[in-house]
């Protein structure tokens, strides 16, 4: 992440030599660790809390995802039935809505992805942040 961070962002910090976590990685303990992607604020607060880390810090590590992409079938639901409604996710901005649903449709059956910030997919800056207040973020916070 460092290496990218300062390649797409021109952000760089020093990072010390090894892990200190665990001499091993182990894909069950990945998943049980990983915050979803359908958590509200509050449960994603308590799940980074869990951790030692604070609202602040898991605002500040999210915007690592403006670099990031999502398969549509992590966010289809706040397209299509959101919240068993069969509606979209009001807090979507509607045209974002419109290309999200043609870029996922035109595959056929693939799942492709999306970038995380639409307006500037390949540059680690703030911008991530000025699009989930537009209403053009793929993750919920609500």
């Amino acid at each position: 992440s460092r290496d990218s961070s300062h390649i797409l962002g021109r952000i760089n910090y020093p990072v010390p030599a090894g892990r200190r976590d665990g001499l091993v990685s182990s894909f069950n303990e990945v998943t049980q660790n990983l915050p979803s992607p359908r958590l509200t604020a509050d449960q994603l607060i308590q799940n980074f809390a869990r951790k030692g880390l604070s609202a602040d810090e898991m605002a500040t590590l999210s915007g690592a995802h403006s670099i990031g992409r999502s398969r549509c079938s992590s966010f289809s639901d706040r397209l299509y039935n959101y919240k068993e409604t069969c509606a979209q996710d009001p807090t979507l901005d509607r045209n974002y809505v419109a290309n999200l649903k043609a870029t996922c449709r035109a595959n056929g059956g693939s799942d492709p992805t999306v970038a995380m910030d639409p307006a500037m997919p390949n540059r680690l800056d703030n911008t991530y942040y000025a699009e989930l207040k537009a209403g053009r973020g793929l993750l919920a916070w609500m």
